[in-house]
């Protein structure tokens, strides 16, 4: 946080109690918490490809072993300046546009009072094994890609496939945890299955959204 580093090497001083809190990973989790009035337990998981997999992935087995019976997931992504300097930290191509956004997901076994259903691949798969994938979805489906899948990565998938695509990032920025602003946009906009395809390092992983109704 800027104002933790001007403290500490711009005014020479330690950090104050408060702005040191706030700049550790679970803080977010915790206001939300608090806000809501939520009890239960508060886990922040950093990964550097897929977090908002690897988040629902975590979930998703919690609910299935009956560990939970209801979980919040979501994430808030602040900005970070130089924008340079976050674009090379990210790995990210230097004409995404980055941006900012908070958005979460309430999670449960029941399906009475739902929206949609989710499935998150466990595995990371390769170009191949999704090709297969996206050649055999029917016309019913939409696919959405990550803001850090290639181009040309697309535009195979695009022609191989008899799907239309879902266009979210017209309407946002890329940050770390934008899948979820994707789900969450099918849901209030959309009806029927989405495939979600995220990218990192030449690995890919799979979401599957069905909104009902």
């Amino acid at each position: 946080m800027p104002e933790v580093r001007d403290q500490q090497y711009i005014d020479h001083q330690p950090p104050r109690p408060v702005d040191f809190i706030n700049s550790l990973s679970n803080t977010a989790g915790f206001y939300v918490g608090q806000h809501l009035g939520l009890n239960g337990k508060n886990l922040f998981l950093y990964h550097h490809g897929f977090p908002v997999q690897m988040a629902l992935i975590l979930a998703q087995n919690d609910l299935k072993l009956k560990k939970q019976r209801q979980i919040l997931v979501g994430g808030v992504d602040e900005l970070l300046e130089p924008v340079g300097y976050t674009k090379k930290f990210l790995g990210i191509c230097s004409d995404l546009q980055l941006g900012e956004g908070s958005n979460w997901l309430t999670l449960r076994n029941e399906k009475e009072g739902a929206l949609a259903s989710i499935d998150i691949m466990p595995e990371e798969i390769g170009f191949k094994e999704l090709f297969a994938l996206v050649e055999g979805l029917d016309s019913k489906s939409r696919l959405a890609f990550g803001m850090r899948m290639p181009p040309e990565d697309v535009a195979v998938f695009m022609e191989h496939t008899v799907c239309a695509r879902f266009d979210y990032e017209s309407h946002c920025g890329y940050y770390e945890t934008v899948p979820l602003y994707a789900i969450n946009r099918f849901i209030e906009h959309e009806k029927g299955s989405l495939l979600f395809i995220d990218y990192f390092e030449k690995r890919y992983r799979v979401m599957t959204l069905s909104v009902f109704g």
